[in-house]
């Protein structure tokens, strides 16, 4: 919107309509966190709220990458994605997962130190399925890592990065929140050669009917 204000005489009409078609998008974007923000009050314990379909696992990551390369300017990280050979289905609200996919790498670059290089690991796992987000930062500090998806996390992460950054301290407890809806699990720590891992875990094909 700054560059639209700015440049408007030097913008042809069709980097204009660009510009604002990215700003709509954006708007979008955040229209979404908030919602999966207000799903921590509305989910609560009722995990049958969520509706899922069966969805392709590599297609929700691939948009998930997509949106946090479209949202999150940082050229120097390269974000390398690891999938099993075979298709992998499994029931979500697709729109949920990518939410919780983007902010782990957002997270990552944000708050993982010299980040270079965030991995996207996807694991058949039997009957579930692990989903892995690392990267070659700095790690976890050791205090936060009991904390990192309640309220007293967020609040240590919004010290540390200051205001600018809140959402992604919300975003590690909101990821918790979808992750336990759909009946899986999400944890983080430290790898023994540097950087962060998070992983969270969801029922396969065939681990959980759908409550809705």
């Amino acid at each position: 919107s700054v560059n639209l204000a700015m440049e408007e005489e030097e913008l042809s009409s069709k980097e204009r309509n660009q510009l604002l078609l990215e700003i709509r998008e954006e708007a979008e974007w955040l229209n979404n966190i908030v919602d999966n923000i207000l799903s921590i009050t509305r989910f609560g314990d009722h995990v049958q709220q969520i509706h899922k379909e069966p969805e392709i696992v590599e297609e929700v990551v691939e948009e998930a990458v997509y949106k946090f390369r479209r949202q999150f300017s940082a050229e120097n990280i390269a974000v390398k994605v690891k999938m099993p050979n075979e298709i992998l289905i499994v029931p979500m609200d697709a729109m949920l997962i990518e939410q919780v996919l983007i902010n782990l790498l957002i997270n990552a670059a944000n708050h993982g130190g010299d980040v270079s290089v965030i991995c996207i690991t996807v694991e058949d796992r039997g009957g579930e399925i692990g989903f892995i987000v690392s990267d070659d930062g700095k790690g976890i500090a050791a205090d936060l890592l009991p904390v990192l998806f309640d309220d007293a996390g967020i609040l240590d992460i919004w010290n540390e990065a200051g205001d600018a950054n809140r959402f992604m301290g919300i975003g590690l407890s909101v990821c918790k929140t979808i992750v336990q809806a759909h009946g899986g699990s999400i944890f983080a720590e430290n790898l023994l050669d540097g950087g962060a891992k998070f992983t969270f875990i969801l029922p396969g094909e065939k681990g959980e009917t759908d409550g809705a």
